[in-house]
């Protein structure tokens, strides 16, 4: 923990201090998931043009604020990284499949407009089938390369990114997350056990059994 807390550290003045990218990030994320989750919703909205309208130049503003913000994060990342070059592979990696996964969903919304729609219908059951364990590649073969390179880079990305600095915000928030919720449950358990551990404590069998071999 002590190792995570230090590169946290590293990795907040890094990547958590261009307060713009983040929340725009964080927008395009909540965009994607709302239309996996909720694809009737989305569809039902994407019926009124004006709506589509909007959501459209939202999630298109969104993502310009968040390449822009992410190149400016990159320039100052690459600018005080001190990492051997090993350690740095991983970080590399993951930097450059983020950046390719924001250009081509820039690409994706100038020349295949109105992805909140054709994405809902064809993307989202393609999600649902991983979660199922039954990938149905036809929904992504069939689309156009940009579709394709920005699916692989999300898959890459979440491969690598137990291999770069931001693990270690994950790891210290799946921490405190125990802390939380985990240990008052153990606690509580072991509260209520403690009449059956005394129990077991007191009617051993194991010192008459084995008293011989003691002896």
């Amino acid at each position: 923990m002590a190792v995570s807390k230090a590169e946290r550290s590293e990795t907040s003045k890094v990547f958590l201090r261009g307060k713009v990218w983040f929340l725009s990030l964080l927008g395009l994320f909540l965009v994607h998931v709302l239309g996996m989750l909720f694809p009737h919703t989305v569809i039902l909205w994407d019926t009124v043009p004006l709506q589509l309208y909007v959501l459209e130049g939202l999630a298109f503003a969104a993502g310009v604020l968040a390449l822009a913000g992410y190149i400016s994060l990159l320039w100052r990342y690459f600018g005080r990284s001190g990492e051997s070059v090993s350690g740095e592979v991983g970080n590399v990696a993951f930097a450059a499949l983020l950046f390719v996964g924001l250009v081509s969903g820039l690409l994706i919304a100038v020349f295949y407009r109105w992805g909140s729609s054709w994405g809902t219908v064809t993307l989202t059951p393609y999600m649902l089938s991983l979660l199922q364990g039954k990938p149905a590649v036809e929904y992504v073969a069939r689309m156009p390369f940009l579709v394709q390179l920005h699916v692989f880079s999300l898959f890459a990305a979440l491969a690598l990114l137990p291999f770069t600095r931001a693990a270690s915000l994950l790891i210290l928030r799946m921490y405190r997350g125990f802390d939380l919720v985990v240990k008052p449950l153990l606690i509580q358990a072991e509260w209520r056990l403690a009449p059956v551990d005394a129990w077991l404590q007191r009617y051993n069998p194991t010192a008459w059994i084995f008293r011989d071999e003691e002896e």
